[in-house]
Formats: structure tokens, sequence, C-alpha cells
């Protein structure tokens, strides 16, 4: 049997799995500032907003009861997002780890001449390596749709 697919395989699981979660790091460190920044002058523009609607409560006050209700619950979709991202990134962190270093005790010990070099020993070791590789690639995508999921905001205007 031919093993060298086994230490491809490794191979490119790790570099896989080290570059996406590169790349999710950086897209979730620059979503989270965004939005950290968005909800800073929003505070600003909000409060504003509120004063306006407040001042003209005794003309509408239904209106202003809308608008404060509106930025509340933007608010908390948005914080919603912020804790899903710093709960998300170090658990995708633990999952990269830990698969990519499963990559690297497996690959040698897939080697013919090793005393675990039984052709089914190294598919006993990729196969739970490859679907923790998939869950990790999981963890990325969920977080990804989390953390980059619109938010809707529609404040009556007038």
């Amino acid at each position: 049997m031919d093993y060298t697919v086994f230490y491809y395989t490794y191979s490119t699981i790790s570099q896989t799995l080290a570059g996406a979660f590169g790349f999710l790091a950086a897209l979730v460190l620059f979503q989270m500032q965004y939005l950290l920044s968005k909800r800073e002058s929003m505070f600003r523009g909000f409060g504003d907003a509120r004063m306006k609607a407040n001042d003209s409560s005794h003309h509408d006050p239904e209106r202003a009861q809308r608008l404060n209700q509106q930025i509340q619950e933007y608010l908390e979709t948005e914080e919603r997002k912020l804790s899903s991202a710093r709960e998300g990134l170090p658990r995708s962190l633990k999952w990269t780890a830990c698969t990519i270093a499963a990559c690297l005790v497996f690959m040698p010990m897939t080697c013919e001449g090793m005393p675990l070099g039984h052709p089914l020993v190294a598919w006993v070791f990729l196969l739970p390596t490859v679907a923790a590789a998939i869950l990790t690639l999981r963890i990325y995508l969920v977080l990804v749709l989390t953390v980059m999921a619109p938010t809707k905001f529609p404040p009556e205007q007038g």
C-alpha cells in the first residue's frame, strides 16, 4: 500500500485549517471592530434621536416608544453578534489546534516501518481526523454566518 496518500491528506488538512483559521480570525476581528465602532457612533446618533423623539413625545408618544423599542432591539442584536464572535473564535481555535495536532501526531505513525503502520490502523487514524476537520470547518461557517448576518434597522423617519 502507498502511504503517501496519508501523508498528503494529513498535510492538506493541516494547511487548509491553518489558512482557513487565519482568514476566519481576520474576518471576525475586522467585523467585531466594525460593529464596535458602528455601535459607538449609533449611541451618539441614537441619543439625539431619542431626545428629539422624547421632546416631541407630547405630540406623538407612541412614535417615541416605537423608536426607543427599535433602537433597543437593534442594539441587543448587535450585542449578540459580538458575544457570539467572542465565544466562537476561541472555540474554533481549539478545534483547529487539536485537529492540526492530530495530523502531526498521526502522520508519522502511519509510516510503513512503524509498529502501527498497518493499513487498517492508518485508516483508523485518518477517518476521525477528517471528521474533526469537517466539524472544524462547520464551526467556521456558523461563526462567519452569525457575525456577518445583516442587522435590519428601519427607524421611522418623519
